[in-house]
């Protein structure tokens, strides 16, 4: 079946209470089978999965936010006096560090903040990202709960991760130097969701309700 081929998940809050309205984690499966006793058929079935049903992908996968995380840097930017609501940037369609092109999904033009965020500018979001820097963003993200638990009462929550050089140097600890160091490309790629920034869906539901109500 079709909805079969989609392996995600989603998560609804009340932005007032915090409280969970729905969640769901596809490919999902019959829990009845474990009323009793599942079968063994059944059992290794679900854990031989390719698609890893048993995974409660709301609270127990991590992807990276890419383009919902701007809101994030953009909060990170007004704090920090990096940016302000009248601040504009013009987007030729790419951006470069050095010789290295990072390219944007379209040629926006000149954009401020408000439609930076409505476009999804990257080119806006990589200037203002390089001027935050990534200590500030990793800060930042971090009081919006990321590279935590949300303490839901469901088993085996990741914490995602939220890089910053000194994260790099410890989490790569083992490899050549040249992995270890961070780069301004790290930035680049952290200012866009990208890169090491990995974040749970309720993680995420979590910090877009934060600024639903004000904080």
């Amino acid at each position: 079946m079709r909805q079969n081929r989609f392996v995600g998940a989603a998560v609804a809050l009340d932005p007032r209470t915090g409280g969970v309205i729905a969640m769901v984690s596809n490919p999902g499966y019959d829990p009845n089978k474990f009323a009793t006793s599942i079968s063994v058929a059944d059992w290794n079935r679900l854990n031989t999965s390719a698609a890893h049903p048993l995974i409660n992908r709301a609270v127990d996968a991590m992807y990276p936010p890419g383009s919902t995380f701007k809101p994030i840097v953009a909060a990170a930017g007004l704090q920090t006096g990096v940016m302000t609501p009248h601040s504009t940037v013009y987007c030729p369609g790419s951006y470069y560090l050095g010789r290295a092109r990072f390219g944007d999904w379209e040629t926006h033009g000149a954009v401020n903040f408000d439609s930076a965020i409505a476009q999804s500018c990257d080119v806006f979001f990589y200037t203002c990202g390089r001027k935050i820097g990534p200590d500030k963003i990793a800060e930042y993200a971090k009081d919006f709960g990321f590279a935590e638990k949300t303490g839901i009462d469901l088993p085996s929550e990741d914490t995602g991760s939220i890089p910053s050089p000194a994260w790099k140097a410890q989490h790569f600890r083992r490899s050549p130097p040249d992995l270890r160091k961070w780069y301004g490309g790290d930035t680049l790629h952290m200012s866009i969701g990208q890169g090491d920034v990995l974040t749970t869906p309720l993680q995420l539901a979590r910090a877009t309700a934060a600024l639903a109500n004000g904080g």
